[in-house]
């Protein structure tokens, strides 16, 4: 937990706390007042309790979990099914833990894959309806990708903004987080969807799946889209856009599309081209005041 809490401390007021063997890591954002998060506990679900009343003492009315801090950090916690492997940034929490302990289901996520050429049939309108509305799509320029970044900031915030558990974060944090990520991919899975006075829209970050190379995959991690670009189907252009590159460099295998809120614009776009379920997580709450 130690990186986890060298940069929460940047964001929140946070503690590593443990007990019988057990440890969690506790947050409260100053964002998000009377709202706490746990992070998924090790060795143990013992130190919840505790967590939970370190929370109360400090005006929490309830708690968030599994959490670290907000949702630019690990949250989530996996359900199964399990037949296919892990890939790569997935949640592993076990759900038991909540569960056990008297929260409830505050959000639920699904992980999708879907066939290239199911996709672009289905997403093709939209395609070409971004294209008429003058929507442009490019590749970030990794020569330059804090500037990329230092763009993207503020439309990730208007995106997100609504988000279970999302607080903002400075600028020189998104870039210094995002960064080593993006350069370790290749550029032209990288997309930014831009007006044509250049002003960025929205973007769509996919990577190569790593930890099961024989199945030519990409992970369609980060879909982002201005709320004011909603309209000019934006967000289903760029998905379309990026299973189209990922077919063309060789990723036969299909795009996974991953963790996804139920009720998101991510999730209508996926249903919009067809997909197959490989994983179903949840977000869970309790009310702390009858600690």
């Amino acid at each position: 937990m130690t990186q986890s809490i060298d940069l929460l401390s940047r964001l929140t007021e946070c503690t590593e706390l443990t007990h019988e063997g057990s440890s969690v890591l506790a947050a409260i954002h100053p964002t998000i007042p009377g709202l706490g998060t746990l992070s998924a506990p090790e060795g143990g679900w013992e130190s919840l309790a505790v967590g939970e009343r370190w929370l109360k003492e400090r005006g929490c009315e309830r708690v968030v979990g599994p959490m670290e801090g907000c949702s630019w950090f690990a949250y989530r916690a996996n359900l199964g099914p399990f037949e296919r492997k892990s890939f790569a940034m997935e949640p592993t929490a076990e759900a038991d833990p909540w569960l056990l302990s008297g929260y409830r289901t505050l959000a639920t996520y699904t992980s999708t894959l879907q066939h290239h050429e199911q996709a672009l049939a289905q997403l093709a309108r939209h395609q070409q309806r971004a294209t008429e509305w003058g929507v442009r799509f490019r590749s970030i320029d990794l020569s330059r990708v804090e500037e990329e970044l230092e763009r993207c900031h503020a439309l990730t915030h208007a995106s997100f903004s609504s988000a279970v558990g999302y607080a903002p974060i400075p600028s020189g944090l998104f870039v210094a987080m995002y960064a080593p990520l993006l350069k370790s991919a290749p550029a032209e899975l990288l997309l930014l969807a831009e007006s044509e006075d250049k002003e960025i829209l929205g973007y769509c970050l996919t990577f190569p799946e790593p930890l099961a190379p024989e199945r030519k995959e990409v992970v369609v991690k980060s879909l982002a889209v201005h709320p004011a670009s909603q309209g000019a189907s934006v967000g289903s252009a760029l998905v379309a856009e990026a299973h189209q590159r990922a077919l063309s460099m060789g990723f036969v295998g299909g795009g996974i599309h991953a963790l996804m809120r139920s009720d998101s614009n991510s999730q209508h776009i996926t249903a919009r081209g067809g997909a197959e379920l490989i994983r179903n997580y949840a977000l869970y709450e309790k009310g702390l005041s009858e600690l």
